[in-house]
């Protein structure tokens, strides 16, 4: 789980790189004052609340404890990595083919689904 500023375009970049080149599910959630109609949390008002992190020497983003510490501090908006675990994704864990399920002839296989399709007859 990252979050970043619309005010920091460069760290921006490189989260939704990161997330993009992450193995599995990432979320990257990107704050952005609408400058039309919310005239009390500008960007000015983004910028004293937000706390990148990452910055900090000590934060390790694999330790759950410590994202949700970040994301509850009171006045604070954290940014960055905030939550990264890296752990085995679907394909890691089954036995799937290399192409597309929706590309695999699965009546060549009838026999073996056979006992599962029955039991939903």
């Amino acid at each position: 789980m990252a979050r970043g500023f619309s005010a920091q375009p460069k760290q921006l970049v490189a989260m939704i790189k990161a997330a993009v080149e992450h193995r599995g599910f990432s979320i990257v959630e990107v704050m952005s004052p609408c400058v039309t109609y919310n005239k009390i949390n500008t960007y000015a008002w983004f910028k004293e609340k937000v706390d990148d992190v990452t910055a900090r020497a000590d934060y390790a983003p694999a330790d759950r404890l410590a994202a949700f510490d970040a994301l509850t501090r009171e006045g604070e908006i954290a940014l960055g990595v905030i939550y990264r675990e890296d752990r085995p994704t679907l394909e890691d864990r089954t036995n799937l083919p290399a192409m597309p399920i929706a590309k695999l002839d699965l009546a060549a296989n009838r026999d073996r689904y056979a006992p599962m399709m029955a039991a939903y007859r």
